[in-house]
């Protein structure tokens, strides 16, 4: 009997370790509701402050059942013990308590920054995005998901679409991950598209504390039935620079090569597996107007190095306008056009799509 009772002690003890551990996270990880935000019109707020982004400070208050925006321009004093990472509009990235205070004189609002003994104070105007330091990788993840379905009675055709991104910030580095699928019939015809998309970009804080450049990993995979195309697989490196960035613009090119293998439906008369070495040059695009309008466009362009002559166009569009909270209504616009195909297939495949999306 001794045997079996003690067979049984450690994972009890396991447990109750485990369990205290657990507490101990959700403690250390639950941040103080006790943040103050005071408007320019005298309201004072005690909340939790989530983030600034696209000028707008979110908040939320011990009484609201969720987040809310609020116009950083009218912000007058911000008051806060909790840890945040800062990104400025010169480059530059700070982690630290932040405090805002009113003008002095004619002058701007000053945010200051501090940690570990020592501050910076920027002019609030200079604040492109503040975000939450918390623990654990998932609690560090923001992004979307969406969905739209299109039907057309004239010539019976449907269209569903889904797609997803999700974003990880530190302040030495951005991880992107997205990621669609488009299903289209038409009469007894149907044709899908799936894409994914990864990025990791690494700001080269080593020569330049405000520093805008960054080196860039880019993996991409895409399978269309309409190019004839079973799967392109580019993976390859580049150097990058934000030419803007404010609390409602950011502009970013990027430069470099990628190695691509292409596999296409099986034909007649030509090998459907294919390996090309590319140049890439991108541009990213996105604006924020009228408190709830959001416009993005990515493009890429690939010369071929090992084809002389082809070269290759990846875009992708979307205008954004927020309905409620969380919920967004989508339009989106996609094309990818191949110069020489090494097949019969359409040198391009292009589409829109109307959906519903909400944002986390």
């Amino acid at each position: 009997m001794s045997r079996i009772g003690a067979s049984f002690r450690l994972p009890k003890r396991i447990c109750l370790a485990a369990l205290v551990t657990l507490c101990g996270i959700s403690t250390l990880a639950a941040r103080q509701n006790n943040d103050v935000v005071i408007m320019k019109n005298g309201d004072r707020i005690t909340c939790e402050i989530k983030r600034l982004e696209n000028g707008i400070l979110y908040i939320n208050p011990p009484y609201a059942l969720d987040t809310y925006g609020v116009d950083w321009n009218q912000v007058e004093r911000v008051e806060s013990t909790q840890a945040y990472r800062v990104t400025l509009t010169n480059g530059a990235r700070h982690t630290g308590t932040v405090e805002r205070t009113p003008a002095k004189k004619d002058g701007p609002d000053d945010v200051k920054v501090s940690s570990k003994g020592s501050s910076v104070e920027v002019p609030a105007d200079q604040v492109a995005v503040l975000r939450q330091v918390e623990e654990g990788f998932w609690n560090q993840q923001t992004g979307s998901l969406s969905a739209g379905y299109d039907f057309t009675q004239g010539n019976s055709s449907s269209q569903l679409s889904i797609s997803g991104d999700t974003n990880y910030r530190q302040e030495d580095y951005t991880l992107h991950l997205d990621g669609s699928a488009v299903f289209n019939t038409q009469s007894s015809a149907r044709t899908a598209r799936y894409t994914t998309n990864l990025t990791y970009n690494r700001y080269l804080r080593r020569f330049a504390k405000n520093s805008n450049w960054y080196a860039g990993t880019i993996l991409n995979f895409l399978k269309s039935d309409q190019q004839e195309l079973d799967l392109r697989a580019s993976v390859g490196e580049g150097l990058g620079k934000d030419l803007k960035r404010t609390n409602r613009t950011y502009l970013s090119v990027i430069g470099g090569a990628v190695f691509t293998t292409e596999r296409y439906f099986p034909g007649s008369g030509f090998d459907p597996n294919i390996q090309n070495v590319e140049a890439i040059a991108g541009l990213t695009f996105s604006t924020y107007r009228f408190k709830y309008t959001e416009v993005t466009n990515q493009t890429y362009v690939y010369p071929n190095l090992s084809t002389p002559g082809r070269f290759r166009v990846s875009t992708s569009s979307y205008f954004k306008f927020r309905l409620a909270r969380n919920l967004d209504w989508i339009f989106s616009v996609y094309e990818n056009f191949d110069s020489k195909p090494p097949t019969n297939a359409p040198r391009n495949d292009a589409g829109v799509s109307t959906s519903l999306g909400w944002t986390f």
